[in-house]
């Protein structure tokens, strides 16, 4: 393919003659006003179809996908803003009007994102000040992401849902049957108005590539297109081992912060912050791994309730109908170093950690912390719809029993309650959980050992501060580096499983060292607001 650099010029063009000039908005150059639109006119559907250096201040009007054999190049440093999209009140057409902006990488398309962590790479919304489309001449709602992220409220406004997102699809393997396609392990790929060849997932390549993200932040993201097909604020389907995937930061979304479907990609260095439902969810076969991951899932004091995470994860072994022959590839991956921990007021009505669906693998070497009493905290589903008989297989319970799914080397720290049996849907943690959680004391689960339930703030600041954790509202208000001895790392930790990981000795994603400083600084939209630490004594080692 050509390859075409764009920058802010007359002579900016792409590789079919299509002119920039004519398309600034407030310095931004409108992408998809010089993209030939397909499919029907006026529904906002553009390509990119030949390879693309994308200018330095960006705007994308709709649904923008990125062909195969095309590589978009997104430099360091780059603001790319999304429309959001204008709900007409008619539910049986979409506008272009109506369609977010929204970045689609195709099967055997790539992106080259690399931002730094001084200079990162923002995705965020092109919305006016009044939460409408940009015209030329208005003032961006997030004026200044680079300096001054916007808050998750804007008074009692939610910034979530204000534009499309970003999604990668790729040919790794999933577990669907073929019925979108008529090919088994493929699919559509949830929230777009366009079901065909652009919008399918999933294949037989385990080390495909869709190239490369890193210190990436996706802001404010998650606008519908289709009623009950979210938009999260990264998707990944069926996308392969091959693909770099590294410190991405999703920011105030108005659904999952990241969702994988099938696939072997790798994630590391991952912070989800203000999601309006589960920070990390897992389907249809997803086989990769995942290394310091950060999820802080609550409601900020004095505001409404409603940018909150539901979850903290949900995780699908097979994920309902529509199964392959044999019901797999079962998601099956290995996550090590997680941190997540609810806010002062606590998650939402739904389970903090829901675990079902014949999941297996690994979670080792975590912290998980403050999951109130009253509600779904960590729950694990084993019942008859996991298809035992159809498919011959394990369910979660049976998993966690013959060393297929383990827990391990992981501190539950504030988790209240023990109620419940196996499927009942209401308490702190089911049964199943607490024995899982009762660790090296329990012998019905092998692979669950050198578990720890404890009360107490495990976090650096909690010997001063006392029971006070997670302002998220005052400058240095949340840190997430454990205490010395707080998150037990006296006790033995699970050795690095695979060449993938990184070693390390602490649990939890970030080391257990007051002066070390964390790989969220100098980039991520709460460090840059100054309401998450740069290191775990609140140096200000990055000025926000």
């Amino acid at each position: 393919m050509k390859k075409t650099t764009c920058l802010i010029t007359a002579a900016a063009c792409l590789a079919g003659g299509s002119a920039f000039a004519q398309n600034i908005i407030n310095g931004h150059t409108v992408i998809d006003a010089a993209l030939p639109e397909v499919s029907n006119p006026g529904t906002g559907i553009y390509q990119i179809d030949s390879d693309l250096t994308l200018p330095a201040n960006s705007i994308l009007l709709g649904s923008t996908f990125v062909m195969p054999g095309v590589t978009l190049t997104v430099p360091a440093g780059a603001i790319v803003r999304g429309q959001p999209g204008v709900d007409d009140g008619n539910s049986e057409t979409t506008t272009a009007a109506e369609t977010p902006g929204s970045l689609v990488v195709t099967r055997g398309g790539t992106i080259i994102a690399n931002g730094t962590s001084t200079n990162p790479i923002i995705f965020t919304t092109a919305a006016d000040d009044t939460r409408d489309r940009i015209v030329d001449g208005e003032t961006f709602l997030d004026a200044n992401p680079k300096t001054i992220p916007l808050p998750a409220f804007s008074g009692s406004d939610a910034n979530e849902s204000l534009w499309g997102a970003v999604t990668l699809l790729g040919y790794a393997p999933t577990n669907r049957d073929g019925s979108d396609t008529t090919v088994f392990g493929e699919a559509f790929v949830e929230g777009f108005a366009n079901q065909d060849a652009r919008t399918t997932y999933g294949g037989l390549m385990p080390n495909d590539s869709s190239g490369e993200l890193t210190y990436v932040s996706i802001r404010h993201s998650g606008r519908t297109i289709v009623e009950g097909d979210e938009q999260q604020g990264l998707t990944l389907g069926g996308v392969g081992a091959g693909t770099l995937l590294e410190n991405i930061d999703i920011y105030c979304t108005g659904d999952d912060g990241i969702e994988i479907f099938g696939g072997t990609a790798n994630i590391r260095n991952i912070m989800i912050s203000y999601v309006n439902d589960d920070g990390l969810d897992l389907d249809q076969g997803w086989t990769g791994n995942a290394q310091n991951v950060f999820i802080l899932c609550g409601n900020i004091p004095g505001q409404p309730a409603t940018t909150r995470s539901n979850g903290f994860f949900e995780f699908d072994g097979e994920d309902g109908s529509n199964l392959s022959p044999t019901g797999t590839p079962f998601t099956a991956p290995t996550i090590m170093n997680v941190t997540a921990f609810a806010g002062t007021v606590g998650a939402g009505d739904d389970p903090v950690v829901t675990i079902d669906t014949n999941f297996g693998g690994n979670i080792f070497n975590s912290i998980f912390y403050n999951i109130p009493g009253g509600q779904q905290g960590f729950f694990i589903v084993d019942s008859g719809e996991n298809r035992e008989t159809t498919y011959g297989v394990s369910g979660t319970l049976d998993r966690l029993e013959d060393g297929t799914f383990n827990i391990a080397s992981c501190s539950f720290v504030g988790v209240a309650g023990t109620t419940g049996d196996d499927n009942v849907t209401t308490g702190a943690f089911n049964t199943v959980a607490a024995d899982v959680i009762a660790g090296a004391v329990n012998a019905n689960y092998p692979g669950c050992t050198n578990n720890t339930f404890a009360t107490g703030n495990p976090f650096f600041f909690g010997a001063t501060n006392g029971s006070v954790f997670n302002d998220q509202l005052s400058a240095n208000g949340v840190n997430p580096v454990p205490l010395n001895g707080a998150s037990d790392s006296n006790v033995t930790n699970v050795a690095e499983v695979g060449p993938y990981f990184e070693a390390v000795s602490q649990r939890g994603a970030f080391e257990q060292s007051g002066s070390a400083v964390l790989w969220t600084t100098g980039w991520t939209a709460m460090n840059i607001r100054g309401i998450l630490v740069d290191a775990g004594n609140a140096a200000n080692v990055v000025a926000p």
